[in-house]
């Protein structure tokens, strides 16, 4: 972590160091706090992991896929309130008034779910930091990078008779008295589904493939930022080469955790995997986390010299952040590639405005 208010390192799986950091940063009863917080938190915690996401409805399917955890539904609606809270509740019911500690809980749940503590939900939060603070626990990375992950997933659609279809876009979702019954894609082309049409598309471009007439059946979230994308390859020359593998750099903890360009993640996965970079080389990927506005972009023609003008100046804070997180970093560049901004969201993803979600 690196913080206007010092550096640390932040492990997984273990509280004692973490208490250690606390103990830095905090006052003097900022381990008293944290202890009562994780007293309330590891519960609901333990909640959150017994019921599966997918099994969590807001309408009356939930009768059915809730059947399957019947004997852990008590635990879940005598709790129910204090997982549809923000966390910021838990926070207030926990007494934790500590600075650094409501800093570090607005950080999480902003890099958890791009919002932070006090509109974020307390259900994935919970679970996020009882796992996460669990001795012993540690991250896993895919040998082979997201390319794996990629791969694995496509098996997991035709390993059991599943297509996958290129360049099949969905023009619209077919309905039959309020129910949907299949898609209709773009070449004209119509797919009846057998049982239901499961979108991964944003809950506005859902709505939008609707037909006529035909309402989304809840209330639209609020739309987050679009991303900003920085990837480098860089000479290893010179570099520690017990470098972490991953960095967050938090330009000021006075300004609100999602305002614009104020937390730069940054993944340096060749330190683990040196399969991913040629040899003497490392791959970096920093972005900007879902705080790009779409209003800055509105108007600008993609590959036009005020686009890549603008791009270069909005990318100023990733590269700074690099360089304080690495530093000697850009001196060390050989390729770079910024992507994904608003424009190049929208053309990349198609999703209303670029947006990454709400």
């Amino acid at each position: 972590m690196v913080t206007p208010d010092g550096d640390f390192e932040f492990k997984v799986g273990d509280e004692g160091h973490w208490e250690d950091v606390v103990a830095r940063f905090g006052t003097a009863n900022a381990i008293k706090e944290w202890r009562d917080l994780m007293a309330i938190a590891k519960p609901l915690g333990e909640i959150s992991k017994s019921i599966p996401a997918a099994a969590l409805r807001g309408d009356l399917g939930a009768v059915q896929t809730l059947q399957r955890f019947f004997s852990r539904l008590p635990a879940l609606l005598l709790n129910g309130p204090k997982f549809q809270a923000p966390f910021s509740d838990l926070l207030r019911d926990a007494g934790v008034q500590d600075p650094f500690l409501k800093k570090w809980m607005d950080y999480i749940c902003f890099v958890l779910q791009a919002l932070p503590a006090d509109t974020h939900p307390s259900a994935p939060v919970a679970y996020m930091i009882s796992d996460m603070y669990e001795q012993g626990a540690f991250l896993d990375y895919p040998k082979g990078g997201m390319g794996a992950l990629i791969n694995a997933l496509e098996r997991g659609v035709t390993k059991n008779g599943g297509r996958i279809r290129y360049n099949a876009h969905v023009e619209e979702i077919l309905a039959t008295q309020g129910k949907a019954k299949g898609v209709r894609l773009r070449s004209g082309e119509r797919i009846s589904a057998r049982e239901a049409v499961i979108s991964n598309a944003s809950v506005w471009d859902t709505a939008g493939l609707l037909p006529v007439g035909m309402r989304w059946p809840i209330p639209k979230p609020a739309e987050c930022g679009s991303f900003m994308h920085l990837h480098l390859g860089l000479r290893a020359e010179g570099l520690p080469a017990d470098m972490p593998l991953h960095y967050s750099v938090i330009r000021d903890w006075k300004e609100p955790i999602d305002a614009t360009g104020n937390v730069v993640i940054i993944s340096v996965p060749s330190v683990v995997n040196p399969s991913l970079a040629p040899e003497g080389r490392h791959c970096l990927h920093a972005y900007l986390a879902a705080t790009e506005p779409y209003e800055l972009w509105q108007g600008m023609k993609r590959g036009s010299a005020e686009y890549e003008a603008f791009k270069r100046e909005r990318a100023q804070p990733l590269f700074e952040a690099v360089e304080k997180a690495v530093p000697g970093a850009c001196e060390r560049i050989v390729p770079c590639l910024q992507s994904a901004d608003w424009i190049e969201g929208w053309a990349t993803s198609r999703s209303q405005q670029g947006t990454f979600g709400g």
